[in-house]
């Protein structure tokens, strides 16, 4: 039943499917920068004990990448 759903329209299943990447999207990086117990500070510091470089830029690089890119993906998946 799928298959046949996919093969006669492709367009809905690419909906569907930026549909579901973009609440993944959403629903990973809005603690990473709007949550009270975590958010950009807890992040960074689980960044900072991976060892990575400028841990607090990229918690907000990473999570306003996660966030935004859920609502602005204008390409094709």
């Amino acid at each position: 039943m799928l298959n046949s759903l996919i093969g006669s329209h492709p367009s809905l299943s690419a909906l569907l499917l930026r549909l579901t990447l973009g609440f993944i999207l959403a629903d990973h990086g809005y603690p990473k920068l709007f949550s009270r117990d975590f958010g950009p500070k807890g992040f960074g510091n689980v960044l900072k004990n991976l060892g990575v470089p400028l841990p607090m830029l990229s918690a907000y690089v990473v999570g306003i990448l996660e966030f935004f890119e859920a609502f602005g993906r204008r390409r094709p998946v």
